[in-house]
Parts: C-alpha cells; sequence; structure tokens
C-alpha cells in the first residue's frame, strides 16, 4: 500500500522581526487610513527554542496556528504545501509588511511544517498529503462542534477517493500536532497504530478519503 510519511518538524516556528519595530515611518499610501507607528517592518519565523532562522528550502506540508486561549491548544487556521518553506514564508511575511499590520498581530502565532516522503515513489505525494490534511482538518473542526470554525482554507475541503492501491498518511505521535493524534482522530475508523512513534490513517484502494 502506498505510504506518505509526514515527518514533523521537533520545533514549531513563531514570527519575529528582522529589524526593530519602530518607531517607524513607515510610507503612507496616497489614499486611505495611515499606517501606525508600529507598522511592521520585516517579519521572518524563528525556530524560537534555537534561536535561529530555520526556514529551510525544504518541500513540504505546513500548519499556521492561532494563539491558544487560557489553559487551551494552538488552533489550526491554515493549512498548506510548498515547495521551498522559506520562499512561502518570505511571500507571506511581505504581505504583512505591505498591509500595514502592527506588530500586535504577531505574537504567539505559530508554524508547524512537515517534510513528506512516499514508498513507493509517487509523483503527486505533496499534494496528495495536501488534500488528505485539509479535508482532515476541515472534518475534524465540525466534529469537534466547537464553533466558530477557524480553519480559512477554501478550496479543496472535499473528500476524495483513495487511489488505486490505497493510502497510508502516517506520522509519529511524539512530534506531529496535538489535534493529529487527539480522540477525534483516534476514534476515526480508518485510524491505524503502527508503533509508539508512527500512527496514521488506513484507506484501502477506492475508499472515500474522510467522508
Amino acid at each position: 500500500m502506498p505510504t506518505l510519511t509526514l515527518t514533523f518538524d521537533d520545533d514549531t516556528y513563531e514570527p519575529d522581526t528582522e529589524y526593530p519595530y519602530g518607531p517607524a515611518t513607515p510610507p503612507n499610501p496616497p489614499a486611505g487610513p495611515a499606517i501606525p507607528d508600529n507598522w511592521t517592518s520585516w517579519v521572518e519565523w524563528y525556530d524560537t527554542a534555537a534561536g535561529i532562522l530555520a526556514l529551510g528550502d525544504d518541500t513540504g506540508l505546513y500548519i499556521i496556528e492561532r494563539p491558544a486561549p487560557p489553559a487551551g491548544n494552538q488552533t489550526p487556521v491554515y493549512a498548506g504545501k510548498a515547495l521551498s518553506f522559506a520562499n512561502r514564508f518570505n511571500g507571506r511575511s511581505r504581505a504583512l509588511h505591505e498591509f500595514g499590520l502592527t506588530s500586535a498581530v504577531l505574537p504567539h502565532f505559530t508554524l508547524s511544517i512537515a517534510t513528506v516522503t512516499a514508498v513507493p515513489a509517487i509523483l503527486n505525494k505533496v499534494s496528495l498529503a495536501e488534500s488528505w490534511l485539509i479535508r482532515f482538518l476541515y472534518a475534524r473542526e465540525f466534529q469537534a462542534g466547537a464553533g466558530p470554525h477557524m480553519l480559512q482554507n477554501i478550496a479543496q475541503t472535499g473528500s476524495f477517493v483513495a487511489p488505486a492501491g490505497g493510502l497510508f498518511i502516517r506520522y509519529d505521535p511524539n512530534v506531529a500536532p496535538w489535534y493529529l493524534h487527539d480522540a477525534i482522530a483516534t476514534g476515526s475508523a480508518n485510524w491505524t497504530v503502527v508503533g509508539p512513534n508512527s500512527v496514521g490513517f488506513n484507506y484501502p484502494a477506492g475508499t472515500t478519503v474522510i467522508p
């Protein structure tokens, strides 16, 4: 059975400014509201545990997580794929800069990333893993029944059929985000446990992936 392994980074990443916040003198647009003094000059995503800029050129999946409420957990708000994590988030950082968002919107958002490998080799492995991840997070929100819904993806939220040979998604629960192995995940009919360091979802060929 084709197996996609999502290898999550042990650490998560948080946004920080490469340069001081200010007070800055940003160029106000010809029309529209003035950009505030604590305009974001530039943003990089750092491995906060190591204190270094660690987003490299790897290809894989990413999940942007909203800050946790008091006594709560981070909430996924967007999932996607990237040919290069660094390039993808340079672009997202540029958008923050151009919109003139203040530094107040940045603290405590986190980024989880995972590289994807396939056995046997699958040409569209990252796209297939992305489709599974978005569908899983989308369906999970409705099963959790806790509104308002936070996931911002508006495409690829539909179910799909497992390819010929089936599909096995697996990852290490010790480093994967909590919402990939909570009670909703483990209660799924397709949930499977391979060992203490490998869990996931098993979809035989032709099975609807997360109906």
